[in-house]
């Protein structure tokens, strides 16, 4: 202990830690709340009464919209008198009449141009028809006849051409017309059919192609359209 004394006059001393001194007050804005001691970060202000609100962030404008925009396509609906497809098969026998009624044009238009020819050649072997008045050859008539029967296989040739062209068409007329055609060749050609000489492969064919054809227009003309579906506008 010290055993000096203070002067005289003087009050005695203490060992004590001295007072920390005051922190100077945070400077801001006049009229804006002083920031608390030891924030790191600047506060929000609150602007005084009166004082102009702040201006707004401007919006940001719309996005830019594609020229072109995908839309769903329009849904399948009902349709009064909509019809189903027309089949593979039925297409299948329209192509063998078109076919068929090519082949058969070619053979009618070589007919009715040999028509002439083979009638001179009679004419000139055979002379005329005796008996008969008028000058009747046997040439003129067997060309008249090849040019007659020259004449019905054009107009049935072409009767299988528009047949066969409706059906690919899927046309009602064109599958009645085909359906009338195949019935009378195929009975044509079936009636052929009784003997077994050189041309019984052949006539067995186009009665086969004939049979077809019948089949494929009567019982497969358009596809099954099942119960309740939903026809797509014609």
């Amino acid at each position: 202990m010290d055993d000096r004394m203070p002067p005289e006059g003087q009050p005695e001393s203490r060992d004590a830690t001295p007072p920390p001194e005051p922190e100077p007050p945070a400077s801001g804005p006049i009229g804006w709340p002083e920031q608390p001691a030891g924030a790191d970060a600047p506060t929000e202000a609150t602007p005084t009464p009166g004082a102009p609100p702040p201006a707004a962030a401007a919006a940001p404008p719309p996005p830019a919209q594609p020229a072109f925009q995908w839309q769903a396509p329009a849904p399948a609906v009902a349709v009064a008198g909509a019809r189903a497809p027309r089949t593979t098969l039925s297409a299948a026998g329209g192509v063998v009449l078109l076919a068929l009624g090519i082949i058969g044009l070619l053979f009618g238009v070589l007919f009715l141009a040999s028509a002439a020819l083979i009638g001179q050649l009679i004419r000139d072997y055979y002379g005329e028809i005796p008996n008969v008045t008028d000058q009747i050859t046997a040439g003129g008539v067997v060309g008249g006849v090849i040019a007659f029967f020259a004449v019905l296989v054009i107009a049935y040739s072409v009767a299988y051409i528009l047949g066969g062209i409706g059906v690919l068409r899927s046309a009602e007329w064109g599958r009645w017309l085909g359906i009338v055609v195949a019935v009378i060749s195929g009975l044509i050609w079936g009636s052929g059919l009784t003997g077994s000489g050189e041309g019984f492969a052949f006539g067995l064919v186009m009665f086969l192609a004939h049979l077809y054809v019948f089949w494929a227009l009567v019982f497969r003309w358009r596809e099954p359209v099942p119960p309740g579906a939903m026809m797509p506008p014609a």
